[in-house]
């Protein structure tokens, strides 16, 4: 009994995430990164499709972000095919400035899945957004729909990549494995 309740509480303390700051990161940094252009340095839309978006070099980092100036219901598209692994999920981040414009809406879509809807955001200056979403399929588009009226909003670092445990995760694991194997043989012993 006792044996078990510390196997449930190793567990839980394995399972917990790791808090987060929120920092901008240079999605050029990002290792694995699938996204090509992810920070629009090229100052053109290199490997995405675009639809109402314009190069501004209002970024977060870098020289050159994707601008949006669509009205809402009318808005701008920006997307990427990403090759993908069916079953695996990823990470999706991006930063967002919409300049405390309203009504503005940003919709982000992994593999015809959306992943987020963020209506009248009140950020000025960039913020760093992140989710996950399976794939479904070995390609996968990774789409931004964007409008904000009367003003624009700014996209940059987006990067989409295969979450790894952090080593503090693994260290907490190994850990809780050996204090597991200890144990068993502890008991094992006193029969």
């Amino acid at each position: 009994m006792k044996l078990s309740l510390l196997f449930c509480a190793l567990s839980f303390i394995v399972a917990v995430p790791q808090a987060q700051a929120t920092i901008i990161t240079d999605c050029t940094t990002v290792a694995g990164n699938l996204v090509t252009n992810c920070g629009f340095e090229t100052g053109n839309f290199t490997g995405w499709t675009n639809s109402g978006f314009q190069i501004n070099g209002n970024s977060a980092s870098g020289t050159d972000a994707a601008y949006a100036n669509g009205s809402v219901g009318h808005d701008d598209t920006l997307s990427e095919n990403l090759l993908t692994s069916p079953g695996t999920v990823y990470t999706i981040v991006f930063d967002l400035n919409t300049l405390n414009d309203t009504p503005n809406q940003a919709i982000v879509s992994f593999g015809g899945t959306q992943v987020a809807d963020l209506e009248n955001v009140s950020v000025n200056g960039y913020q760093e957004y992140t989710y996950t979403a399976a794939a479904t399929s070995s390609m996968s588009t990774l789409s931004f729909q964007m409008g904000n009226t009367p003003g624009a909003s700014y996209l940059d670092n987006v990067s989409v990549t295969t979450p790894t445990p952090e080593s503090a995760t693994w260290g907490l694991m190994a850990g809780s494995i050996a204090l597991a194997a200890g144990l068993r043989r502890r008991l094992s012993q006193r029969r």
